[in-house]
């Protein structure tokens, strides 16, 4: 036995063996707790690093320890992606969640207006109103989305009817509101005048 420490041989053979463990040991190690820990559905590893016999044994275990580092960095860029896409989906989604289609900043409206875009909204309703250049709300009124279902996005459409003397410059406002405490969400202010021929107290 003294013989083959003394070999140069056996010395390799047991250098790559302290090698190939530590690597194992990390690798299988990390693989089992992190599987246990986050229920991932990783292969099983069925190497079995007792089975080691000669140089080349080792090399071979040392070389499935590397495939399997490769497997868990797939695995992890994969769910990183996917992870990813959905933030960038729901990121999407939280920008354009309320729309007007058919106003733009600088129009001037005339009574009775048409205010129509798409929306998601709790209940599929959202709140239009007329505001004058203090953001104050001047008319308000309700209007329910054709949504598909609960939670999509649907077309809406309603016609307002004002009659401003002192109002000229103010603000066509589309907020869905708060189910918690009725706050706006999602608020379009879309700057607007109102037509100098309509103006009222």
């Amino acid at each position: 036995m003294t013989g083959f420490f003394k070999n140069n041989k056996g010395s390799g053979l047991i250098g790559v063996l302290v090698v190939v463990f530590i690597v194992a040991a990390l690798v299988y190690g990390g693989v089992f707790f992190s599987r246990d820990a986050r229920n991932t559905d990783l292969h099983e590893l069925e190497t079995d690093i007792t089975d080691i016999n000669s140089p080349a044994d080792a090399i071979k275990i040392l070389d499935k320890a590397k495939e399997d580092i490769g497997e868990i960095n797939k695995t992890i860029d994969s769910r990183r992606q996917t992870a990813d896409e959905i933030f960038e989906d729901d990121n999407e989604f939280d920008k354009y969640i309320i729309t007007v289609s058919n106003i733009k900043a600088g129009d001037n409206i005339v009574s009775p207006v048409v205010i129509e875009g798409e929306a998601v909204a709790f209940e599929n309703t959202v709140t239009v109103e007329l505001r004058n250049q203090e953001h104050e709300t001047m008319v308000k009124e309700y209007v329910t989305t054709k949504a598909p279902d609960v939670g999509k996005s649907g077309p809406f459409k309603i016609t307002l009817e004002f009659d401003f003397s002192s109002t000229k410059e103010g603000y066509v406002a589309v907020y869905e509101e708060s189910a918690k405490d009725g706050s706006e969400v999602n608020l379009v202010e879309i700057p607007i005048t109102y037509n100098k021929d309509k103006l009222i107290e």
